[in-house]
């Protein structure tokens, strides 16, 4: 019942023991994918991101959202 285990990463990479630090040239591809992806998204993206984050938010505590908004809907009557 004796089995040998080991744990050695199963992964290679390309660097074969050298620096992995990244070149200009990887750095300047990356930035124009980068601006190529932006441009596909569209200019509306970053909003498109805040309202779902903001739906995730509410959804996972629906309840507790609408008490909130309740209590202030009511201090907002109270004040005018």
């Amino acid at each position: 019942m004796n089995q040998d285990i080991s744990f050695t990463p199963r992964w290679t990479t390309a660097a074969f023991g050298a620096s992995v630090q990244p070149s200009a040239t990887d750095l300047f591809a990356l930035g124009r994918h980068r601006a190529s992806c932006d441009y596909a998204r569209g200019r509306f993206f970053p909003l498109r991101c805040a309202v779902d984050a903001t739906a995730g938010f509410v959804a996972a505590r629906l309840i507790t959202t609408a008490a909130m908004v309740t209590v202030v809907i009511r201090l907002t009557a109270l004040a005018w």
